[in-house]
């Protein structure tokens, strides 16, 4: 997919662009819709993105472990923005990424065309819809960068033995 502004103004990009860093800055999955889908594509991180709609119960079920997902990518790794689509609200952006149903995920991996222009090339991701298995998939494709790699593989390995054993402690009365 290669990007477009569609007629997007420099001072609007650069609004745009202040939105999607300040939900970057408060560890918030980023709202892309038609209209800032301009600041988002620009082509300097891969993109993460859930599309989906409020009447799916499994969008729904999900977007907890989405939020947390969005928390520990945007403060621990730098080059990837973890990303909302609404399709009821953008719904040719929902067409245009061919979404068939919901919740779809999938990772746009920014990429440069022979030509030189700037471009997504999609992976989806199939796989549980949780944060730990979502962020290994992120490490596997190589889409996002440690800002520290001692503490983002100590969250890593925590997460993981969280996810295998889930330890309940009761204190005596």
């Amino acid at each position: 997919m290669l990007l477009s502004t569609n007629g997007v103004s420099a001072l609007q990009l650069s609004a745009m662009k202040e939105q999607v860093l300040a939900a970057v800055t408060a560890g918030r999955p980023v709202e892309m819709s038609n209209e800032n889908a301009a600041a988002v594509l620009d082509g300097s991180a891969n993109v993460f993105a859930k599309f989906s709609t409020s009447w799916c119960g499994h969008c729904v079920k999900m977007q907890p472990d989405w939020e947390q997902l969005a928390k520990d990518v945007h403060a621990d790794y730098t080059g990837l923005l973890v990303v909302s689509v609404d399709c009821e609200k953008s719904a040719e952006l929902c067409q245009a990424f061919q979404v068939q149903g919901y919740p779809t995920v999938m990772l746009l991996k920014a990429v440069k065309t022979p030509e030189g222009e700037l471009g997504y090339q999609p992976v989806p991701y199939q796989k549980e819809r949780t944060a730990p298995p979502m962020l290994a998939f992120l490490r596997e494709n190589k889409a996002m960068k440690a800002k520290n790699i001692l503490k983002s593989f100590a969250k890593f390995v925590l997460a993981q033995i969280k996810s295998v054993f889930s330890i309940q402690v009761q204190m005596p009365k």
